[in-house]
């Protein structure tokens, strides 16, 4: 309750405060790296359950215009180099000294929430692309300290 006249919000039962659905009532985050002798990766994975939201949460009388928004499951992986810990390359390539390499691929399965209303249609503001231009991006990073 906000405010003793505004109606009731049930975050978790249909209604919502923001553009992404209503709030997931489970959600997971797994976070973990490996590193040893300059080279390493690293893994983010989440997960968060479906949600939906509801033109009358409090009526409980469905609505074409009810969303269902679906879970999701997202993963980025960093694969990295610190070039500068290889003794061997900064001898033979001083200039590499505090240099990281990484490959970066964030979204790795190209998940995308999917939307539909109460008819099972998906709305235009809804789109997949719209919610998510971006999709899977694979990028490469090259950071140098300046010793």
């Amino acid at each position: 309750t906000i405010d003793s006249a505004a109606p009731r919000l049930d975050l978790l039962n249909g209604s919502a405060v923001g553009s992404n659905g209503g709030t997931s009532r489970h959600s997971l985050e797994a976070v973990g790296g490996i590193f040893y002798n300059g080279l390493g990766t690293r893994v983010n994975a989440d997960w968060r359950s479906r949600t939906e939201v509801l033109l009358d949460p409090l009526s409980g009388v469905p609505s074409d215009e009810d969303l269902f928004f679906s879970d999701l499951f997202t993963m980025d992986v960093r694969l990295f180099a610190d070039l500068g810990r290889r003794r061997g390359l900064v001898r033979k390539y001083p200039f590499l000294n505090g240099v990281r390499a990484s490959v970066v691929v964030s979204n790795v399965f190209n998940e995308r929430q999917q939307v539909v209303n109460g008819a099972g249609e998906t709305p235009t503001a809804f789109q997949p692309d719209l919610l998510d231009p971006d999709g899977r991006v694979i990028g490469i990073e090259i950071r140098k300290i300046f010793l």
